[in-house]
C-alpha cells in the first residue's frame, strides 16, 4: 500500500483468511511470472476507490482461489493482463468494474482463462485480445461503463471460446450498466446474444436494488441485439432501471429483442448442453423503467423503445413514470407469451402504436391499473388470458381479439374515451365493456366505426355514450346500457345516442340490454 511495486517470481500460496496480494490504500501494483494460488478470498485484490490497481499482471498463474483470481471495483487507472493463465477459480477468472476508463486503459491479452466458476474475464471497458476461454460458465461478461472492443489496432481479433457452460453468448451483469451496449461480438460468438443476469445488490446511497441502470445514468442499446435473460444466480432476470433511462430503438430489419435463455428462435440455441428444456412464459422477470417512489426525481420518463420484441417473461413490459408524461411514442413494440401481463402502464400518460401484443397466459394483454392514462393506436392485443386492454384515452385503428374475458374492459373510469376504428372480435365475454362514472365533460364515451364481431357476451356495453358508424354482428346481444345512462344538455340528454350503426345476424338482435346498476333517462 501506498507505494508503487513490482513483484516478480514470486509463489504466494494457501494464504487462509484473505487476498494472496492485497493492496488497499494507494498501492499501485505490477506482478510478472509469479504463481498466486490456493487463497481462501481472492487471488489478487485491489480495492479502486481507495485509489489501489494493478499496472500489470503478466506471465503468471493465478488459481484455485476461493472468490475470484483477480479482483478491482471501482478501478481508476489503466491496467494490462498480459499471457497470464488463471485458472480454476471458484468465481471469475478476473473482474474489474470502472465507471470512466475506456477500452483504450485497459487490456486482456493474450491470457488463458479455464474452468472458472463464473466468467473468465468479467469487465467494464477494455480491449480483449487473443485470449482462450475455456471450461468456464462464461467466456466474458460485461457489467459497469459498455464500450468493449475485440480487435487490436490492425483488426486481429484472435479470442476463442471452447467448451464454456454459455460458449457463444457474451455475459452482461445488471449492475451500474451505461454507454453504448454494441452488437459487435467477438468474431467466433456468432449469436449475437448477451446471456444477462440481474445484479442483486442494492446500490450505494440509492437504495436501488437490482437495477441494470443506475439512476441519472443511460443505456443505449444498438439495433439488433439480443438479451437473453437468465433465471439464474441472482434473481429473476428482470431488467430495468429505477429514474435511470434506457434507450432500445431498433429497426423493422433488426429489432432488438429481450427474450428467454432458453428460446432458440432468437440468437440460436445458447444454453447448456444438458438444458433440453423450451422457453416458456415466467422464465425471467421482464423489462422496467420506473419513477422510483412516483417523485419525479431522475430521466426515465426520456427512455426511447422502439422496434422492440419481449418474449417469455412474467412482466412484458412495465412502466411507472410518476404521473409524468412518457416522452416518446411506445412504437412497434412486441410482446408475446408473458406470463401476468403483456404490458403493465401506471403513473403515466403514454401513447402505444403500431404494438402486437399476445398469448398473455395469466392476465390481460395491456393492463393500467393505478393513474395510466394510456392511448392505443393501429396495434393488435389478442389471445389474452383476461382482458385485452384496462384503462384508455384513445384505442384507435387496432385489432382486439380471442382474448379469454374482455377485448376492451374499463370499469370506473374518470375522464372520456374514444374508441374508433378497431375490429373487436372473438372474446369469450364483452366485445367493449366501458363505464365512465362522474365525467363533468359533456361526451364520456365516442364509440364509432368498430367493427364488433363474435363476442360471447354483448359487442359493446357502455354508460352513456355517442355510438355511431359501428357494425355489430355475431355478438350474443350487440348492446347494452350500464351505469349513468344520461347527462342533461347534452347529446346524451336522453340516454346513448346512436347513428349509422349495423346491427345484424347476432344472437339476439333486436333487444338492447340493461346491465347492472343504473342512473338516469334511457
Amino acid at each position: 500500500e501506498y507505494g508503487r511495486y513490482t513483484v516478480a517470481n514470486a509463489l504466494v500460496e494457501n494464504t487462509q483468511r484473505y487476498d494472496g496480494i492485497h493492496s488497499y490504500y494507494k498501492g499501485d501494483v505490477t506482478v510478472r511470472s509469479s504463481t498466486i494460488r490456493n487463497s481462501k478470498s481472492q487471488g489478487l485484490f485491489a480495492k479502486g476507490d481507495q485509489g489501489s490497481f494493478f499496472r500489470e499482471v503478466s506471465n503468471s498463474i493465478i488459481e484455485n482461489n476461493g472468490a475470484n483470481g483477480i479482483h478491482t471495483l471501482n478501478l481508476g487507472s489503466a491496467s494490462t493482463l498480459l499471457g497470464n493463465t488463471i485458472q480454476n477459480n471458484s468465481q471469475n477468472g478476473v473482474s474489474y468494474h470502472h465507471d470512466d476508463l475506456d477500452s483504450t486503459d485497459v487490456f486482456f491479452t493474450g491470457n488463458v482463462l479455464s474452468n472458472n466458476g463464473q466468467s473468465g474475464i468479467r469487465s467494464s471497458a477494455a480491449n480483449f485480445v487473443d485470449n482462450t476461454f475455456e471450461g468456464n460458465e462464461m467466456g466474458i461478461s460485461l457489467w459497469g461503463k459498455l464500450g468493449h472492443r475485440y480487435t487490436d489496432e490492425s483488426g486481429v481479433d484472435g479470442n476463442t471460446f471452447t467448451g464454456n457452460t454459455y460458449n457463444n453468448v457474451v455475459g452482461l451483469e445488471g449492475y451500474f450498466l451505461k454507454g453504448i451496449l454494441s452488437a459487435t461480438f467477438p468474431e467466433t460468438i456468432t449469436s449475437g446474444a448477451y446471456m444477462f443476469q440481474r445484479y442483486d445488490y442494492y446500490s450505494e446511497g440509492t437504495n436501488q436494488r437490482g437495477v441494470a441502470v443506475s439512476k441519472n445514468d443511460t443505456l443505449t442499446i444498438a439495433p439488433g441485439v439480443i438479451i437473453k435473460a437468465w433465471d439464474g444466480r441472482y434473481s429473476d432476470g428482470a431488467f430495468g432501471t429505477n429514474d435511470g433511462m434506457i434507450v432500445a430503438e431498433g429497426t423493422e430489419s433488426n429489432p432488438i429483442i429481450f427474450t428467454s435463455w432458453r428460446d432458440d428462435s432468437a440468437g440460436g440455441d445458447t444454453d447448456a448442453v444438458d438444458d433440453t428444456v423450451s422457453a416458456k412464459a415466467n422464465d425471467w422477470g421482464g423489462l422496467f423503467i420506473h419513477d422510483r417512489y412516483n417523485d419525479n426525481d431522475g430521466i426515465a420518463k426520456h427512455s426511447r423503445l422502439s422496434h422492440v420484441q419481449i418474449k417469455y417473461a412474467v412482466y412484458g413490459l412495465d412502466l411507472e413514470m410518476g404521473e409524468q408524461l412518457f416522452t416518446d411514442e411506445l412504437d412497434h413494440i412486441s410482446i408475446s407469451n408473458s406470463f401476468h401481463h403483456g404490458m403493465v402502464l401506471e403513473y403515466g400518460r403514454y401513447t402505444v402504436t403500431n404494438a402486437l401484443i399476445e398469448h398473455t397466459q395469466r392476465y390481460d394483454g395491456i393492463h393500467s391499473y393505478y393513474k395510466g392514462d394510456v392511448t392505443v393506436r393501429s396495434s393488435t392485443i389478442r389471445n389474452s388470458k383476461s382482458q385485452g386492454d384496462s384503462f384508455f384515452r384513445e384505442v384507435s385503428n387496432s385489432t382486439i381479439e380471442n382474448n379469454n374475458k374482455s377485448g376492451l374492459y374499463i370499469n370506473d373510469a374518470k375522464s372520456p374515451m374514444t374508441f374508433q376504428n378497431n375490429v373487436i372480435s372473438n372474446n369469450s365475454e364483452f366485445g367493449i365493456f366501458a363505464n365512465v362514472t362522474e365525467a363533468t365533460t359533456d361526451t364520456a364515451l365516442t364509440i364509432a366505426g368498430n367493427r364488433i364481431e363474435n363476442n360471447q357476451l354483448v359487442g359493446i356495453a357502455s354508460s352513456r355514450a355517442i355510438i355511431l358508424n359501428d357494425t355489430l354482428t355475431g355478438n350474443y346481444y350487440p348492446i347494452a346500457t350500464t351505469g349513468e345512462l344520461s347527462k342533461v344538455e347534452t347529446i346524451n340528454a336522453n340516454g346513448n345516442y346512436y347513428e349509422d350503426n349495423i346491427i345484424h345476424s347476432n344472437r339476439i338482435d333486436s333487444v338492447s340490454v340493461l346491465f347492472g346498476t343504473v342512473k338516469g333517462k334511457i
